[in-house]
């Protein structure tokens, strides 16, 4: 990695994504002020080496595919590492993020024989794939347990016919013996009006 002593005043919204990204380790004492340059190159390699394994671990698709988001993120990484002024690097990683984003949807556009770009064609990008997300029970018995308990007004709707449960969760644990279907079929039935905002 080239050196530099430029430094880069961090804003405490990177700490957060860091945080969330790599664990509450990485609650630095550089975070939110002035950082040197090559520190801040560090945690964009991390979060780029994050993004490429959950790519890798999260999606579903053709060689072609996986071969156009690694050649988008390598290079990526490549030009941080060489790059030594902040603006250079900060734009780098905007430019390839966005088209990493575009290659996560389909592929990435080329409307540059376009004049304006004005019609919904414009915005298809699918031409080679197209995204399209599945969940299984137990996935859509995590999200309405998400949905509720981060609900308080939703936590307090729920009436459970165990009066020992007072979650949620309780409910899926004990009275549905984590049965996923069960307990779809259960809030289905229930409170259909929660069922029909999550799904």
């Amino acid at each position: 990695m080239k050196t530099t002593k430029e430094t880069i005043n961090i804003l405490i919204e990177f700490e957060y994504l860091i945080r969330q990204l790599l664990g509450s380790k990485y609650k630095t004492q550089s975070i939110a002020k002035n950082a040197p340059l090559n520190e801040y190159k560090v945690y964009l390699s991390k979060i780029i080496n994050h993004l490429q394994k959950t790519i890798k671990l999260n999606i579903t698709s053709d060689a072609k595919h996986y071969k156009d988001l690694n050649h988008e993120i390598d290079f990526l990484k490549k030009e941080i590492n060489e790059k030594t002024s902040v603006d250079e690097i900060n734009i780098l990683f905007i430019v390839h993020i966005i088209k990493t984003i575009y290659h996560l949807i389909g592929v990435m556009p080329d409307n540059q024989k376009h004049i304006v770009i004005n019609n919904s064609s414009h915005y298809k990008l699918e031409e080679f794939r197209k995204i399209n997300y599945t969940q299984n029970n137990e996935q859509k018995a995590n999200l309405i347990r998400y949905h509720i308990n981060n609900s308080p007004e939703l936590c307090n709707k729920i009436k459970f016919p165990n009066s020992n449960n007072t979650k949620i969760d309780d409910f899926f644990y004990n009275d549905c013996k984590s049965d996923s279907l069960e307990f779809i079929r259960w809030v289905k039935k229930n409170y259909p009006d929660i069922y029909l905002d999550i799904f």
